[in-house]
C-alpha cells in the first residue's frame, strides 16, 4: 500500500514537471478567478459603486484629465459602457480582468526569473491577498494601477535579461499608461530607476539605448496629459493635498507608518500561511550562478522596494497614507519569499488543497457578508444597495412633466447626479455638472445648458427645504421643486430625501 501511494504521489508530482501542464493549471486559476469575481458582485452588489459611478461621470466626457485622477480608468469604463450599458457585468468584469492579468504578470515573472512552478505558486499565493479578491471588485485607479505595476515589472525584467529595445520601449508605454491611471506610479518609476542605478549589471544599460527609449516613449505618450495639467494649473494638486492632510508630528508619523505596514501584512495573511505551508521547515537556498543571483536580486527588488519606499516617503514627509495605496505594491512578495527557501515538493499538492479551501473561504465570506448587509436592518446601508435606477427613473419623470426636451444636464455631486446620469433612459447619457463648479467640469458649455436646461439635485437634510447655498448662488433663476422620498428596496427601513430644482430650457 505504501509503495502504491508513493508511486501515485510521484506521478502526480511529475504532472507539474511539464510546462504545458503548469500552464493549464494557471489558466484554470485565471478563469476561476475571473468568473468568481464577475458573477458574485454582479449578483450581490447591483448598484454602481462610488468610484465606478464617478468614473462614468468623467468617462462620458472623454477628458484629458480630472480634478482628482488621471483619466484612463474613466476612459475604460466609458468603453465598457458602450458594450454592456448599465449591466454590472461590464464594470465588475473590468476589475476582474485587471486583477486576473496582474496574476498572469506574476506567473510570467516567476517563470522568467525562477521557474514555471514558482510562477504558478506565486500567482496562486498572490490571489489570496485581499487586494486580489474582496477589495478588487470596485474598478478604480488602485485596481488598474495594480495591473500596470505587475505587467510593468514583468516587462522590466524582460528588458534587463534579453536586452531587446522593444521591451524598453514597451516599458515606457506601460509607465505612461500607469501615470494616466494614478500619479503614485511615481513610486514604481523611481523603484525601477534606482535598480538601474544601484545594481552594477543593470547599470550597464545606461551605456545602451534602452533606458533612453523608455524615457522617450513615456514622454511622447504623456505629453497630452502634461499639457492638460499645465493648462489647468496642475488642478489635481488640490485634491492630493486634501487627501494627504496636515503634516504629522514625528511620533504620529511613525505610528501611522507602522500602522500602514501592519495593515499590509494583515492583507497578506492568507498568502503568508500558504507560503509557510510550502516552505516549512525553511531550508534557505543560495544561488551559485551569476545569472541566478541577478534574477534573485530582481525578484527581491520588485517585491520589497516599492512598499518600503512608500512607507519611507510617508514617514519622512509626515503625511498619513491611505491603506489602499499599498494595493499595487504587494503582488511579488509571495514570489520573493518562495525564492529564498527550498520548496517542499511533497507539500505542493497539500498547498493546492489549501488554496482551494482558501478560495472557497473567499466566496463563502463574500456571500455571507453581502447576505448579512442585504438583510440587516440598519439606517446606514452600503452604497451598492442604493436605489440608483429608481432615483434616475423618478427624476426623469419629473423632468419630462415640465418639458419634452431630453434631460441633457444634471447638476449635483458625482454620487447622486452620477447615478441619475448612469441609469438614464435618454438616448445620450446626460452630462453631469459637478456641484455646479465649472472649474472641475470643464466639459460644460454654458450656452448649451441655457438652451437645453438642467435639473439640480441634492440629498436633503432635516433642515429648512431650500436650494443649497452653493447651488443657489450660482443658479438664482432655478425653480425649486417639491422634495421627495425614496425607499431603499433592500432596506425598507431606510428612506432618503432628495431636493431638486429646474433650469428650464430657453429654446
Amino acid at each position: 500500500m505504501v509503495n502504491v501511494y508513493s508511486i501515485a504521489r510521484g506521478n502526480r508530482l511529475k504532472f507539474l514537471d511539464s510546462q504545458k501542464h503548469i500552464s493549464y493549471c494557471f489558466w484554470s486559476l485565471f478563469f476561476l478567478h475571473i468568473s468568481c469575481w464577475v458573477i458574485l458582485p454582479a449578483i450581490f452588489q447591483l448598484n454602481v459603486p462610488l468610484d465606478v459611478c464617478e468614473g462614468f461621470v468623467w468617462g462620458n466626457e472623454w477628458p484629458l484629465g480630472t480634478y482628482r485622477h488621471p483619466p484612463l480608468y474613466a476612459w475604460l469604463l466609458q468603453a465598457v459602457y458602450y458594450l454592456f450599458g448599465t449591466s454590472p457585468v461590464g464594470f465588475y468584469g473590468l476589475s476582474a480582468f485587471a486583477s486576473g492579468f496582474s496574476l498572469y504578470a506574476i506567473y510570467r515573472t516567476g517563470a522568467l526569473l525562477i521557474s514555471p512552478i514558482h510562477g504558478l505558486m506565486g500567482a496562486a499565493l498572490a490571489q489570496n491577498i485581499v487586494y486580489f479578491n474582496f477589495l478588487s471588485t470596485e474598478f478604480n485607479p488602485n485596481v488598474l494601477q495594480m495591473f500596470w505595476t505587475a505587467i510593468g515589472s514583468y516587462v522590466f525584467a524582460l528588458a534587463l535579461l534579453r536586452s531587446n529595445i522593444i521591451y524598453w520601449i514597451l516599458l515606457g508605454c506601460i509607465i505612461a499608461l500607469s501615470f494616466y491611471t494614478k500619479y503614485t506610479t511615481l513610486i514604481q518609476a523611481t523603484v525601477l530607476f534606482l535598480f538601474l542605478v544601484f545594481n552594477s549589471r543593470a547599470r550597464n544599460n545606461f551605456k545602451k539605448a534602452g533606458p533612453y527609449l523608455t524615457v522617450l516613449s513615456f514622454i511622447i505618450l504623456f505629453i497630452p496629459h502634461l499639457q492638460w495639467l499645465i493648462q489647468h494649473n496642475f488642478l489635481p494638486q488640490y485634491y492630493i493635498k486634501d487627501r494627504l492632510g496636515d503634516v504629522l508630528t514625528v511620533k504620529d508619523s511613525l505610528y501611522y507608518s507602522l500602522r500602514f505596514l501592519l495593515v499590509q501584512i494583515l492583507d497578506c495573511v492568507f498568502s503568508l500561511l500558504g507560503v509557510c505551508l510550502l516552505l516549512y521547515p525553511f531550508h534557505a537556498i543560495s544561488p551559485k550562478k551569476t545569472e541566478e543571483i541577478f534574477k534573485r536580486k530582481i525578484v527581491s527588488w520588485l517585491a520589497w522596494s516599492p512598499i518600503v519606499l512608500l512607507i519611507l516617503i510617508s514617514f519622512i514627509s509626515g503625511h498619513k497614507i491611505k491603506d489602499m495605496y499599498g494595493m499595487p505594491f504587494l503582488s511579488f512578495i509571495p514570489l520573493a519569499l518562495l525564492s529564498y527557501f527550498e520548496v517542499n515538493k511533497n507539500r505542493i499538492y497539500k498547498f493546492f488543497s489549501f488554496w482551494i479551501v482558501m478560495f472557497l473561504f473567499q466566496i463563502t465570506l463574500y456571500v455571507g457578508v453581502n447576505y448579512y448587509h442585504a438583510n440587516e436592518k440598519n439606517d446606514n446601508p452600503r452604497r451598492v444597495d442604493f436605489p440608483g435606477l429608481e432615483l434616475s427613473k423618478y427624476v426623469h419623470s419629473l423632468w419630462h412633466t415640465k418639458t419634452q426636451t431630453p434631460l441633457k444636464f444634471i447638476i449635483g455631486d458625482t454620487w447622486i447626479a452620477g447615478n441619475i446620469a448612469f441609469y438614464s433612459s435618454e438616448k445620450h447619457r446626460p452630462n453631469v455638472w459637478i456641484n455646479g463648479d465649472i472649474h472641475i467640469s470643464e466639459w460644460i458649455n454654458l450656452s448649451e445648458v441655457k438652451m437645453n436646461g438642467a435639473i439640480l439635485i441634492w440629498l436633503q437634510n432635516d433642515g429648512e427645504y431650500a436650494i443649497p447655498s452653493y447651488l443657489a448662488e450660482k443658479f438664482p433663476n432655478a425653480q425649486l421643486g417639491d422634495k421627495f422620498n425614496l425607499v431603499w428596496e433592500k432596506h425598507p427601513e431606510k428612506m432618503s430625501t432628495f431636493g431638486y430644482a429646474y433650469l428650464l430650457p430657453t429654446s
